[in-house]
């Protein structure tokens, strides 16, 4: 597949990113898109309540007073001119219809008064994709850069590959740019995801040009816009994670077909949203993380007996874990372990509150 620019035939793409209190990786992940090969498409940034003054710092670097660098490309120090036109989550919600964006700014910036979550944020956008016509849909980590010819590639896939309704890059770790972090992944038996050629070197690997996966990363999901208007959009069960493997379920399900390109990439700066709200201490973390898929698995589960015999084989496979090789102490993981059990027994979402106390209720 060959490079191309913008054609009056392209088809569009709305570009979806989601900021809270990370303007600098979202304004890097901006620059390298704004150096794609590839212009047909329009940015929709949702600031998730930020109170870093990211919204103030976006709009300079909109206006070329903030240059920036995106340091894997060799770009230092470079301004940004870029068209934008700010919303409120209020008036950009109540729009039954947006302006065809062939004429529209080249941003969007959409404020949240408060932090929605991963799932609502984003939906927030795939809504203003679907009113304004897009044929596609790029929902992309803030805290990533993307190749300059990767929305080449990933386009040119889709049209040529109608059988594929999502697809996902060749996603590689920022500070190892020739590792892989992720090439897709395949949902288990026991509703873990396996994350294809993870933490390998992607010259020792045979990719290949594609590969059929069951289960696609958050990080960066590229889709028809039409798989959201027919199957729905993100689950908001979930404030943060769990949303990429509940939409893999939905997509196995209903047999639409999901492929990882590996001419397309992307490289990710992994674990850089979650610091930010648990700092070292991982085992919130892990908690929220073990919650969700918990309550995932239970809310498409078909009976409560055969969840909670799959919770328990869970279990006697995380606790000791937990234990051996990640050095936490017996009396925390007992109360890990309580907190779980009581915690999906009772509940069939994990909001905002609830993920914002997981730090408080494992001290």
């Amino acid at each position: 597949m060959r490079p191309r620019t913008k054609s009056m035939h392209a088809p569009s793409v709305a570009i979806i990113m989601l900021n809270w209190n990370g303007w600098k990786d979202t304004c890097e992940c901006l620059a390298s898109l704004l150096e794609s090969s590839y212009q047909d498409f329009q940015l929709i940034l949702i600031d998730n309540g930020s109170t870093d003054g990211s919204i103030d710092q976006i709009k300079l670097w909109a206006k070329g007073e903030l240059p920036v660098s995106v340091g894997l490309f060799g770009i230092k120090s470079k301004a940004y001119v870029t068209p934008l036109t700010e919303y409120s989550l209020e008036d950009i919600e109540k729009r039954d219809a947006m302006p065809d964006p062939s004429t529209h700014n080249k941003m969007i910036l959409v404020t949240c008064p408060e932090n929605l979550g991963f799932a609502r944020g984003c939906n927030v956008g795939i809504r203003y994709a679907i009113k304004s016509g897009f044929q596609y849909v790029f929902l992309i980590n803030n805290d990533t850069i993307v190749e300059r010819f990767c929305l080449n590639q990933l386009v040119d896939y889709m049209n040529d590959q109608t059988d594929i309704a999502v697809s996902t890059p060749l996603i590689m770790y920022y500070d190892k740019p020739e590792t892989i972090w992720a090439y897709g992944g395949k949902l288990t038996f026991f509703n873990r995801r396996d994350m294809y050629h993870m933490n390998k070197n992607e010259k020792k690997v045979q990719l290949g040009t594609y590969k059929e996966i069951s289960f696609i990363s958050g990080c960066a999901i590229f889709a028809r816009t039409e798989v959201f208007k027919k199957f729905g959009l993100l689950t908001e069960n979930f404030f943060f994670g769990e949303e990429d493997y509940e939409l893999s379920l939905r997509m196995k399900k209903n047999h639409i077909k999901m492929a990882a390109l590996s001419s397309a990439k992307v490289y990710h700066k992994v674990g850089a949203s979650n610091t930010k709200i648990y700092n070292d201490d991982r085992l919130p973390y892990a908690f929220i993380g073990y919650l969700n898929r918990f309550i995932d698995k239970k809310n498409h589960c078909s009976g409560n007996a055969s969840w909670k015999f799959w919770r328990a084989i869970c279990l006697i496979y995380i606790l000791p874990k937990l234990i051996v090789m990640h050095h936490y102490p017996t009396n925390r993981i007992y109360r890990f372990a309580v907190l779980l059990i009581q915690t999906s027994n009772r509940y069939d979402r994990v909001d905002r509150e609830m993920f914002f106390k997981a730090k408080e209720l494992l001290r």
